[in-house]
């Protein structure tokens, strides 16, 4: 069972270490990545999205993208149409500014967000 210290100590390591919080829930917590996985679609209240080697991010989309800006914050365009709508994998869906600066480099209609692992996002 987590405690908040527990977690504060998670906090810290994930600043220090450069690892995420899903890797120490998983790792060092046993906690199975589909418990950790449905905790954050029910937290976030959209659905979950794992690595599916099958989806192929829009190359259209990813031109207008700097790859290394990808990695850093975490979201990947999956599917969709500027100036319509688009599919996203972000970490963490409720992150108001990172949606701003989607919306700044991929002018859209409608913007349907997915939840993933921060490791999956970065396999796209």
């Amino acid at each position: 069972m987590a405690t908040w210290e527990k977690i504060d100590s998670f906090k810290k390591r994930v600043k220090k270490e450069g690892v995420t919080m899903t890797y120490l829930f998983v790792s060092e917590m046993r906690i199975p990545p589909e418990v950790v996985a449905a905790s954050l679609e029910s937290y976030y209240q959209v659905p979950f999205m794992r690595f599916d080697p099958n989806v192929i991010p829009p190359k259209k989309l990813l031109k207008k993208l700097n790859m290394s800006y990808l990695r850093r914050q975490l979201w990947v365009p999956l599917a969709g149409e500027l100036d319509d709508e688009l599919v996203i994998l972000i970490d963490d869906p409720s992150d108001v500014s990172r949606h701003m600066e989607i919306q700044r480099a991929l002018p859209a209609k409608k913007y349907i967000f997915r939840v993933g692992f921060a490791e999956d996002i970065l396999q796209y």
